[in-house]
């Protein structure tokens, strides 16, 4: 999965990419998480990608800083980027860890959903808000745990970050 201007993914199953049907498989980002949820850029409303992605992050910031003048997120301006939103909620600032929070959550709900549909043995997140670690994988492998299919009975994949970041994608599809 990779978590940038989209959310986007790829699904390898016995060592080669899935295309499915007309080559259109792996449109991770577009599966509806929020019935009649906000509008997404592919023209439906809902998508997980239009609350998981960096820019949806951005643009939970800054409604929050908007909301909550005070915090630390209102600093930032229109230059507010996913980076900022994880270390102003890491300083201290309520309205930014309740984005955050909310923002793994999110991110956590479509993961969910991709593990009780594929039962994959690993979940690699990509992009750039890969690079917040443990502060983002901590919760979203806890929401995770507890609501795969099977419960306590299913263990869970490993869900941990893309070794190679932003690049991760395109040197994987390489790759295969």
């Amino acid at each position: 999965i990779t978590l940038g201007t989209g959310v986007g993914g790829g699904i390898v199953i016995g060592g080669k990419i899935y295309a499915g049907f007309n080559h259109a498989g792996g449109e991770l980002g577009h599966m509806v998480i929020v019935a009649d949820g906000a509008p997404c850029t592919c023209g439906r409303c809902g998508c997980w990608e239009a609350y998981a992605s960096a820019t949806a992050l951005i643009r939970q910031g800054k409604r929050a800083a908007a909301a909550q003048p005070e915090s630390l997120l209102a600093g930032y301006g229109e230059g507010l980027t996913g980076k900022d939103v994880f270390d102003a909620a890491a300083a201290g600032d309520a309205a930014a860890q309740a984005v955050v929070d909310r923002y793994c959550v999110y991110v956590a709900a479509g993961i969910t959903d991709l593990v009780n549909i594929l039962g994959p043995e690993k979940v690699l997140i990509g992009g750039g808000i890969s690079r917040q670690g443990e502060r983002l994988l901590a919760p979203i492998r806890a929401y995770v745990a507890a609501n795969c299919f099977g419960g306590h009975d299913r263990t869970p994949p490993v869900i941990e970050c893309a070794r190679l970041g932003n690049e991760a994608g395109i040197i994987g599809a390489a790759a295969l």
